[in-house]
């Protein structure tokens, strides 16, 4: 599927601050953004190990404190030397793996002693950078948020050590400490009814021999709530680790499942094979798996010795191979060699598509036509060479539309608070021979009050990157699992998952990569590209405060923007380059 349009946490003893101060268990929602690690790194190096250092025989309730923090990133023994500086109930209380606050260094963390005697409280306050669930799913915070937590400190003889801390705490540590100490990993699932792999990026601490044993877990449990039915598994119900570690030994992970598991039928089998594989693989210790069930043999049809998740038909390229096709003049242009605009455009699109008239287009992956929204943004057209536009649906005010990887568009109306709408590309396409009854308006629960400003849906098909604006202005950019029926047909979506909290406002967005989406986030006239990763860091692109539409091809490396002068530019480098005048890009598969 092409990118085609123009251009957690329950579970961490907190208290959120923002305007006001408050003591409570819910996780924080807000932080800053900053540069992140760049993708896919983390999964090809050995995390990096801290050596901790227990408690000074001389340190007071303040450094036992702290000291207790920063020993908590390390993870060796379940965080054996941070232990040693608790001592009663906490000692027993402490589950250091039901989630992270990350802040942003060690300045900003406050530790604060009050009281005197043998009993001490010390109250620990920062601003908070991301947060991390107990699965692993990290979420940036909201600009202004600090977390709160206290410690009851007792002095036992001539030492101070932590005797209570809340039942919900698990571990605070700054930035640098988090990305040296956590793996981000793609833990695979399948889209409903194909054989393309769907990534869900989670963030897994510890040893490099222990991030094989969490993903699997991970895998095991399912696909997460934003996910529901537009994904599936390959695993029964039930199935668990039948030895609870995935060794790896020559290159080879060796995954024994409980006995659940020979329910499966053979293509459960084979997906199951693929969406270990696949997220395995991404381990450099890992060349090939080896499954086994209750300790004995698991056939898995079409198997053999070094085979791979593409050996079975199952995929997860969502790279586009399409040309660039921009709308400038009121013509339909293409790069040429040089990376110039122009009208000379070859293969399926070489035919004259008259798209004059129209403010934004959209291309797919499989027919020659276009659609695009009309000048007037009230109508949702098809545009095939010698043939009249056709209507597809009409709103208020459309935003700029989408085709997804069966042939679908989708576009929102602006005039309309929740509403999208979703129709065949064309009446020839397949979408609309699987489904002749047209059109589709979904208008989910979680949009109720809301009007979407923008939309992509991602080239696997089974997510929509989602941007919508609440009455009083403010944004948000959520993505959700879309539901299709047995031909392909979307009727309805997933619950929503808030990605890039960290960023204020946000106007436009576009899936770059499996995890990867490219924003415009800031105010207007001070917007500026970011790259947000589903369930990771958010981090800043070259500065353009002029752009006015996004629109990604292959990666962060490639990206064009529509500006508020009427032009169009390219990634270049650390800059950008000016392509000259165009109001709309698309690039199909």
């Amino acid at each position: 599927m092409s990118r085609r349009r123009s251009v957690l946490l329950g579970g961490l003893a907190l208290a959120l601050v923002a305007s006001l101060t408050a003591c409570g268990s819910a996780m924080p929602d807000s932080g800053v953004a900053g540069a992140g690690r760049p993708i896919g790194e983390g999964s090809s190096r050995e995390p990096l190990q801290i050596a901790p250092v227990g408690p000074r025989p001389d340190a007071g309730p303040a450094e036992i404190v702290g000291g207790f923090l920063k020993a908590g990133a390390g993870f060796d023994g379940d965080h054996a030397v941070a232990r040693t500086f608790l001592d009663g109930e906490a000692r027993a209380a402490w589950r250091p793996a039901q989630g992270t606050i990350v802040y942003p260094d060690d300045p900003s963390l406050t530790v604060v002693s009050h009281g005197s005697g043998v009993n001490r409280e010390v109250v620990v306050s920062a601003p908070v950078y991301g947060t991390i669930d107990a699965d692993g799913r990290f979420a940036p915070a909201k600009p202004g948020t600090t977390a709160r937590t206290t410690f009851q400190v007792r002095r036992l003889g001539q030492v101070w050590r932590i005797e209570t801390l809340s039942a919900q705490f698990g571990l605070w540590m700054p930035r640098y400490e988090f990305q040296r100490s956590y793996t981000p990993l793609r833990i695979s699932f399948v889209a409903t009814g194909t054989r393309q792999l769907v990534s869900d990026q989670r963030w897994f601490a510890g040893s490099r021999a222990s991030l094989a044993t969490a993903a699997v877990r991970a895998l095991l449990a399912g696909p997460p709530a934003y996910l529901k039915d537009a994904v599936t598994t390959g695993f029964p119900t039930g199935t668990t680790l039948g030895v609870d570690a995935v060794p790896t030994s020559g290159g080879t992970a060796q995954i024994d499942l409980s006995t659940r598991a020979l329910a499966a039928s053979p293509d459960q089998r084979q997906q199951l094979w693929s969406q270990l594989f696949a997220t395995l693989h991404q381990l450099p210790t890992v060349n090939d798996i080896e499954v086994t069930a209750g300790g004995g043999a698991f056939q898995v049809p079409g198997v053999g010795a070094g085979g791979s998740d593409a050996d079975l038909g199952f995929r997860d390229n969502v790279q586009v191979a399409g040309p660039v096709l921009v709308l400038s003049g009121g013509r339909l242009k293409t790069l040429d060699a040089a990376g110039a605009l122009s009208p000379q455009i070859s293969g399926r699109f070489a035919g004259r598509l008259d798209v004059s008239g129209l403010r934004s287009i959209a291309a797919g992956p499989h027919d020659d036509a276009v659609v695009g929204v009309d000048g007037s943004g009230t109508r949702l057209l098809s545009i095939a060479a010698q043939s009249a536009p056709e209507e597809l649906g009409r709103g208020g005010d459309l935003v700029p539309p989408v085709i997804d990887r069966s042939g679908w568009a989708w576009t929102a109306d602006r005039a309309a608070a929740g509403r999208m709408l979703v129709a065949p590309a064309t009446s020839s396409g397949a979408a609309a021979s699987q489904s002749p009854d047209s059109s589709v308006r979904m208008e989910p629960r979680w949009l109720t009050g809301r009007t979407v400003i923008a939309l992509d849906v991602a080239r696997d098909g089974s997510r929509v990157a989602v941007v919508s604006a609440a009455a009083d202005g403010s944004t948000r950019l959520d993505v959700a699992g879309v539901v299709r029926g047995d031909s392909g047909r979307p009727t309805s979506l997933a619950q929503p998952w808030q990605v890039g909290q960290s960023l204020a406002s946000v106007s436009d967005v576009s899936w770059a990569d499996r995890t990867t989406l490219v924003v415009l986030g800031g105010q207007s006239g001070q917007r500026q590209p970011y790259q947000v990763e589903v369930g990771g860091e958010v981090s800043a692109l070259p500065k353009l405060p002029s752009a006015v539409g996004v629109m990604a091809g292959s990666g962060v490396s490639s990206v064009y923007l529509t500006l508020a002068n009427g032009h169009v530019v390219v990634r270049a480098g650390s800059g950008w380059r000016d392509l000259g005048a165009a109001t709309s890009v698309t690039i199909p598969s």
